[in-house]
Order: C-alpha cells, then structure tokens, then sequence
C-alpha cells in the first residue's frame, strides 16, 4: 500500500503540496450532470500547504488522505483536499520517500463513493460538491525543501 502509517503523526499539521503541470490537471464540470465533464489541460494551481484533518484507508493500509489547504491570498485557501498515492509498489511518506499523488480540491470535504470495481486510491473513488472542483498530479512533502531534494533542484 501507498503510505507510511508514520504520517499518521502529520494529523492535525501541515504538509506541502506541489501541484506539477502536464500531468492531467482537469475542471470537473458541477453544473453537468453525472458523470460529470472535465475540461482537460487547465493549469495547475500555485503550491501550498494542507493541514491533514484524516487518513483513508483501503483495507489496514492507508491509501490517502483529507485536509483543508491553509495558504493565505491563495485562490483555494480553505478549501478541502483528498490526496491519493499514484503508486501500489512503494511506501511513500512525507519526508525521505516522497512521490507522487492524485489530488481533489473542492470547497466542501470530498466523501469516498467507493464505485464498484475501483480502489480507493483510484481518483473517481473520491466525490466532491461545489464549484471549482479540480483534480491533477502533485508531489506532497512536509516542505518545499524536501521536494526539491526529491526532484535534484
């Protein structure tokens, strides 16, 4: 599974998102009717921090995580995130094995809707009401610092 259980320790603080372009960032179109429409190919939001409000778990594992992003004169300061690790094969944390995620923003808390067929970590597992909702890429860390640190800048 995705996650180390030691982020359990991140509840309640803050972690660092890096959203990356190109990787599928898309607007889900709220206002269409299930399945909703996504525009594809929209630039990724600035960087900022999330505090973790809880963990997802797919079976003992934790696959992802809820928070609300906490970055003053951000467009989406104070709205909810659902992030999801994009890997089944390594145990990702926020510190000495960062990497990759799927991540949800919305203004009000994303709900898991677990549709038949699909893991948790799978991003159409997780639902979200409110306009703009956007999903994409991102690497998440406990700061800048240590992304960079993954990506060698």
């Amino acid at each position: 599974m995705p996650i180390e259980k030691t982020c359990l320790d991140w509840t309640g603080k803050t972690i660092f998102i890096f959203p990356e372009s190109g990787y599928g960032w898309q607007k889900i179109n709220t206002t269409a009717p299930p399945p909703y429409p996504h525009t594809p190919g929209i630039q990724a939001p600035p960087s900022f921090h999330v505090r973790v409000k809880e963990f997802i778990y797919e079976g003992n594992e934790i696959a992802g995580s809820f928070g609300i992003i906490e970055e003053p004169n951000h467009e989406f300061n104070g709205f909810w995130t659902a992030f999801f690790a994009r890997t089944d094969d390594v145990f990702l944390n926020f510190t000495t094995n960062v990497g990759p995620y799927n991540i949800l923003i919305a203004p009000d808390k994303p709900r898991m809707t677990m549709k038949p067929g699909l893991r948790a970590m799978h991003p159409d597992s997780v639902a979200a009401d409110g306009i703009p909702r956007m999903r994409g890429y991102a690497i998440i860390a406990l700061s800048e610092e240590f992304i960079r640190q993954k990506k060698n800048v």
